[in-house]
């Protein structure tokens, strides 16, 4: 009896993250084709097309440009005066990016990140990449045992335009990852965490550790960010 519940449970398992991964769009590359064959621009891209924007810097500079943000690269891009698209340098002097209705900050460790709500004094974002998978080291129903950031892929376009070889041994399953940050009123990034509540809210740490304890408050789920997030502000007001 034992056994056969065991294998019912398996299988069972087996197939719920199955079809949690097909929710996930996927994108195969051969060892043999280079990347951009493999992924069109319009899934390379967040946007449809790249927008008239603004990029403010800590300086008080402001420049308008024609921005989008490349998932790939992890990088805002713009399109200059020749219609070459080329890569936003100084990432650590922009202050914030606006496209359209969207915004964006930076931070050295998360990159660029897009703000979805605000809950003053903080706000809740999220950072988009590629991440590659091994088809190599894939086993049954596609689940796969090694995840890596797009960068270890066989060759990338580094934001000064030289081209960067990398090894690869065999295909690669690409997918769109989300993480989500707090951006603070000073505009810092951090991974949405408990440690970042600690800094962001110093005075209310008490408080805030009992409500996520409580509300078994998941750091990964947006709706869970949201409800924090919404008692933090409650809290600061």
């Amino acid at each position: 009896m034992y056994p056969l519940f065991l294998s019912l449970l398996f299988c069972l398992c087996c197939i719920c993250n199955f079809s949690f991964a097909q929710d996930q769009e996927r994108f195969r590359v051969s060892s043999e084709e280079e990347i951009e064959q493999a992924i069109p621009a319009s899934d390379r891209y967040l946007l449809e097309q790249f927008q008239q924007g603004i990029v403010s810097l800590h300086n008080g500079t402001k420049a308008n440009a024609r921005l989008n943000y490349n998932l790939l690269l992890e990088e805002i891009q713009f399109i200059n005066l020749t219609g070459d698209t080329m890569a936003l340098a100084d990432e650590q002097l922009v202050k914030q990016i606006s496209i359209g209705d969207k915004t964006f900050y930076y931070g050295e460790q998360s990159g660029f990140v897009e703000t979805i709500a605000d809950y003053s004094p903080v706000k809740l974002a999220v950072h988009q990449k590629f991440t590659t998978i091994n088809a190599e080291k894939m086993g049954a129903y596609e689940q796969s045992s090694a995840v890596s950031s797009i960068r270890t892929y066989k060759s990338f376009t580094t934001n000064t335009g030289q081209r960067q070889n990398l090894k690869l041994k065999g295909d690669l399953v690409l997918a769109i990852e989300s993480s989500f940050y707090f951006v603070d009123q000073n505009n810092r990034t951090y991974k949405a965490n408990k440690s970042a509540l600690k800094k962001i809210f110093p005075e209310k740490k008490n408080i805030i550790r009992d409500f996520v304890k409580e509300e078994k408050i998941d750091f990964n789920k947006d709706e869970d960010l949201r409800k924090l997030l919404q008692y933090c502000s409650e809290l600061s007001s």
